[in-house]
C-alpha cells in the first residue's frame, strides 16, 4: 500500500508500506493493504510503519487524521512531537 505521512510544515514519509499502526481513541489500529476506507483521528503516541525492507518506522506525534482511501492509499496528516 501507499503510505504518506504529511505535516504542516513537510512531507514526513511518502512510500510503500506493508502496514501501519496508529494510536485512535478506540484503541490501536493496524491497516493493511486493501483495509476498508475510514477515517478516523490520531491519537498522541507512536505511529508504526512496516516497511517492505523488513524494517519498522517509529514515530512519534501528538494526534493527527488518518485516512484509508479505496485504492489502498493511506494518509496521515500529523502533529509530530
Amino acid at each position: 500500500m501507499r503510505l504518506s505521512i504529511y505535516s504542516l510544515q513537510e512531507t514526513i514519509f511518502e512510500g510503500e508500506a506493508m502496514s501501519v499502526s496508529v494510536p485512535t481513541p478506540l484503541g490501536e489500529m493496524t491497516v493493511l493493504d486493501h483495509h476498508i476506507p475510514i477515517v478516523s483521528t490520531v491519537s498522541p503516541g507512536e505511529i508504526r510503519c512496516a516497511l517492505p525492507n523488513d524494517t519498522v518506522k517509529i514515530l512519534p506525534f501528538h494526534g493527527g487524521i488518518l485516512e484509508v482511501r479505496p485504492e489502498s492509499n493511506v494518509v496521515v496528516l500529523a502533529n509530530p512531537q
